[in-house]
């Protein structure tokens, strides 16, 4: 799900606890439910580092934008390998800020860290 439009996400203990904004709130907390997720765990973040790949909406290469934060949502599996893996929704954020423990890693795509 690439997220478009200006949204908060807020997570306390590893579990997705709030999501503030308009639309892009409403379409991400639709996506959650259709989606099925058991639970709303932050089962991994990343950000891009990549100069050279570009936003298009495919998810393999969004993750890698420099600046791009993509995040999965649902349970984190106990091993990558395991026939069980839950479900998860992935999100791709551009120009976003991620704050981590009241310290900016990454502001509006830049990363600061």
């Amino acid at each position: 799900e690439t997220v478009r439009g200006p949204v908060r996400l807020f997570f306390k203990e590893g579990q997705l606890s709030r999501i503030e904004g308009r639309e892009s709130a409403i379409r991400l907390r639709k996506a959650l439910r259709t989606a099925k997720i058991p639970k709303r765990e932050l089962a991994f973040v990343g950000v891009g580092t990549n100069r050279q790949a570009r936003l298009s909406g495919k998810a393999i290469e969004d993750e890698r934008a420099l600046g791009a934060i993509h995040l999965a949502i649902g349970q984190q599996p106990i091993r990558l390998d395991s026939p069980f893996l839950q479900p998860y929704l992935l999100i791709s954020l551009s120009r976003a800020t991620l704050s981590i423990d009241n310290h900016v890693v990454v502001e509006k795509g830049n990363i600061c860290v």
